[in-house]
């Protein structure tokens, strides 16, 4: 019986362990720009570069068209997804709230240990933001908002992960022109909020960033792309009458309730 046990555990652990290999291989070389939007997949030369066989990529291709990152229709091969604006202002949409609700139910339950390491994270991004390294930087900013809502519990985490990965694809293409010390300003202000506890401050500070970064993509590609879907998921998350600049810099506070 243990023989036969291990013998049926090795296929199957072995399987599982090619198909996680095949679904992160293609799923990096989607995020960091290696699969351009729009390419067509090209399976026979990933399988081959990947050292997988047929069976694993397609299934880790079907894992990844779930996610949205792959596009395919019918009797049509698989590619990359395109990057379009009602796209990106969608992820944004659904992104703000849902990682707003994560981090207001992680602040009380971060540990001393993760509010360290929100400040090793933070050092690391202020080291390549002082580079104007755009590529570098990416990695520990996204580590930064996954640290900060960790403690939601684990399918917030899978989702705003998600999200987050996919927003940073289009965001890629347009940080070197949006930059600015202010958004190394806004993380310290969101990292000094949850330090000291202040959950409606801290998610405040939150979906001004994200809602700026958001509207800031979009009019790098159309300055009158009107975006009213993420307009609408905005209004009620801001106090009345507040600007970006005010909130980054600490002069004006969320309305009370």
């Amino acid at each position: 019986m243990s023989t036969k046990s291990k013998t049926a555990a090795g296929p199957t652990s072995a399987a599982a362990a090619s198909l996680d290999h095949a679904y992160r291989g293609v799923r990096n070389a989607i995020l960091s720009g290696q699969l351009r939007a729009g390419q067509l997949i090209p399976q026979v030369q990933l399988a081959r570069a990947l050292n997988v066989s047929r069976t694993p990529l397609r299934e880790a291709l079907r894992m990844l068209q779930s996610e949205g990152l792959i596009e395919a229709q019918a009797n049509q091969p698989m590619r990359v997804a395109r990057l379009t604006l009602q796209g990106v202002e969608e992820l944004y949409a659904m992104r703000i709230p849902l990682e707003i609700t994560a981090l207001r139910l992680s602040i009380p339950r971060l540990t001393q240990d993760d509010l360290d390491d929100l400040e090793t994270v933070y050092s690391v991004m202020g080291r390549h933001a002082a580079r104007r390294d755009y590529v570098a930087w990416d990695a520990p900013h996204r580590s930064f908002h996954q640290a900060m809502t960790r403690r939601a519990g684990d399918r917030f985490g899978v989702t705003v992960g998600q999200l987050i990965d996919q927003c940073a694809r289009f965001r890629r293409l347009r940080v070197s022109r949006m930059w600015s010390d202010e958004t190394e300003e806004e993380h310290r202000l969101l990292l000094d909020a949850c330090s000291s506890r202040d959950i409606d401050r801290a998610t405040w500070l939150l979906s001004e960033h994200l809602s700026e970064t958001a509207f800031a993509l979009l009019r790098t590609v159309d300055p009158d792309y009107p975006a009213d879907t993420l307009r609408a998921v905005v209004a009620p998350l801001s106090a009345p009458g507040d600007t970006p600049a005010r909130a980054y810099h600490g002069l004006s506070k969320p309305a009370a309730a």
